[in-house]
């Protein structure tokens, strides 16, 4: 439990941000555990969890969590996991990795659902279906301009050939000489 925590304890940091990264840092400092005040509706009962900061220094970057619970031992503060021992730390990576792995796994079937959303969204709203028509008929003409473009290279190539062919031998450097 963090409760337990003094100063250079080893505490582990699973950065689930951007640049997801293991960070193994010492805790500088920690506050002593306060109650945790919250009003819990209106029968006027309060919640007495007990919370504390812990300032922890990580490859010579200072993080500092604060309003972490005092009772346990890993808690997801913003992008990051916190844990006081080896095997939290491990549990925290392994819920990260099958979360993404399983997200991974269902691109397939979300494709689908985003599809069908399409479809849905075109049969019940007509400026969605207005703006998803001129879409297509944009997207269809940006096609068939790269499609003549294609052509028309191929042409003009030709054409070259063909003029190399039947240009008069005495053509030097594209100019007729007399």
């Amino acid at each position: 439990m963090f409760t337990t925590l003094r100063q250079g304890a080893v505490v582990y940091i699973v950065d689930k941000g951007e640049n997801p990264q293991l960070k193994i840092g010492q805790v500088e400092s920690v506050t002593t555990p306060q109650p945790r005040l919250a009003v819990t509706g209106y029968t006027g009962l309060y919640n007495n969890d007990m919370i504390m900061d812990i300032k922890v220094n990580a490859n010579g970057e200072t993080l500092d969590f604060q309003k972490v619970p005092a009772n346990l031992s890993s808690a997801t503060i913003g992008n990051m996991v916190v844990c006081d021992n080896r095997e939290d730390a491990i549990v925290a990576v392994d819920n990260f990795m099958r979360n993404s792995q399983q997200i991974l796994d269902n691109i397939d079937y979300h494709k689908k659902v985003v599809s069908a959303c399409d479809g849905m969204l075109v049969q019940l709203n007509p400026a969605y279906a207005k703006d998803k028509e001129r879409d297509t008929a944009i997207d269809d003409m940006k096609q068939e301009m790269t499609e003549i473009r294609g052509e028309f290279r191929g042409a003009i190539s030709e054409i070259k050939n063909l003029l190399s062919l039947y240009a008069p031998s005495s053509n030097v450097g594209g100019h007729i000489q007399k």
